[in-house]
C-alpha cells in the first residue's frame, strides 16, 4: 500500500517536472503582467457593488423616512 503511494507521488513528480521544463518564459512572463490589471479590475468592480448597495439602501431609507415623516405614500 505505501510503496504505490509513494510509486504514484513519484509519477506526478515527473509529470510535474516535464511540465515545468516546458514551459515559455515569455508566456508566464506575460501572464503574471496581465494577472495584476485583471485582478485589480476585479477589485474594483467588487468595491463598486458593494458601495453602490450601501448607497441604495441609504437612498431608499432615507425616501421612505421621509414620505413617513410628512405622512407620504408609505405612511403607515
Amino acid at each position: 500500500m505505501t510503496t504505490a503511494v509513494f510509486a504514484r507521488a513519484g509519477r506526478m513528480a515527473d509529470q510535474v517536472r516535464d511540465e515545468a521544463r516546458r514551459l515559455d518564459p515569455a508566456k508566464v512572463a506575460l501572464t503574471l503582467l496581465f494577472v495584476v490589471p485583471f485582478v485589480l479590475g476585479w477589485l474594483a468592480g467588487v468595491v463598486w457593488r458593494v458601495l453602490w448597495t450601501v448607497f441604495a439602501w441609504a437612498w431608499t431609507a432615507m425616501v421612505v423616512g421621509f414620505r413617513t415623516a410628512r405622512g407620504g405614500r408609505d405612511a403607515d
